[in-house]
């Protein structure tokens, strides 16, 4: 699992070399991050799915539109007009939530049509896979850009004022443990899911995203527990040793 941190720094540093132009011009800035982030999602349709881990999984280019699309919509959030004007628009916020839901929906449902003409060797050529693929890519990060241009400005209406419930905050603490053991998880998804790709089960399709959400969170317990809270409170510890010394 390190080997996702050598690709957050690499992205950490074009974002630091990008920042003297986001001052100079932050439109050419936008133009420039919105350049890196559809060549990355060129790059992630162009390689297929057969050489997983070294052309497509953790590869720095195949993970770079996500981080590219955040610093974009960090910056369309600090923009005046958008920040005052644009998103709190009660029609800003019904399209783009609708946008954001629909998104949602579209790439768990074209992950597993995938899956499912894999599995029935019905893949569309070499070029259509590869659209596929970066049809996927490009939906989710359209859905999750609008998603945090209207949470993290805080208008994202009924669903964002019910994640925002106390409840949910004991969760969000499992997050980092939760990827700790994500592709576990998806190896188990994966084997299970021979039934649901087979048959194109719709229902099976969804509950079967919620089953792994939930075994991902009580597992994340026991990590949390286990693991990340013990070497929290070592380091806290040893940071609190040092400043003393």
């Amino acid at each position: 699992w390190l080997w996702y941190l050598s690709a957050d720094f690499q992205f950490f540093v074009i974002a630091v070399v990008l920042a003297p132009l986001y001052k100079a011009n932050r439109f050419v800035y936008m133009g420039v991050v919105s350049a890196f982030a559809f060549a990355c999602l060129v790059l992630f349709g162009y390689y297929e799915v057969y050489d997983l881990a070294k052309k497509y999984y953790y590869v720095t280019y195949t993970r770079g539109t996500p981080y590219f699309m955040g610093l974009l919509m960090a910056t369309l959030m600090n923009e005046s007009t958008i920040r005052r004007k644009l998103v709190p628009s009660f029609a800003f916020q019904v399209v783009g939530n609708i946008v954001a839901f629909c998104g949602f929906i579209g790439v768990v449902n074209l992950m597993w049509y995938n899956g499912y003409l894999a599995f029935k060797n019905e893949l569309p050529g070499e070029h259509g896979n590869r659209a596929l693929n970066a049809s996927i890519e490009a939906i989710f990060c359209i859905f999750m850009s609008v998603t945090t241009l209207l949470w993290g400005s805080g208008y994202g209406g009924i669903i964002f004022r019910f994640f925002s419930h106390a409840a949910f905050r004991v969760p969000s603490k499992l997050t980092f443990s939760a990827y700790i053991i994500h592709f576990i998880l998806l190896v188990v998804a994966i084997a299970n899911q021979s039934y649901v790709v087979e048959h194109l089960d719709r229902l099976a399709i969804h509950t079967s995203y919620g089953g792994c959400v939930v075994w991902i969170m009580i597992s994340a317990v026991f990590v949390h527990v286990l693991l990340e809270a013990p070497l929290t409170k070592l380091n806290a510890l040893l940071t609190r040793r040092s400043k003393k010394k």
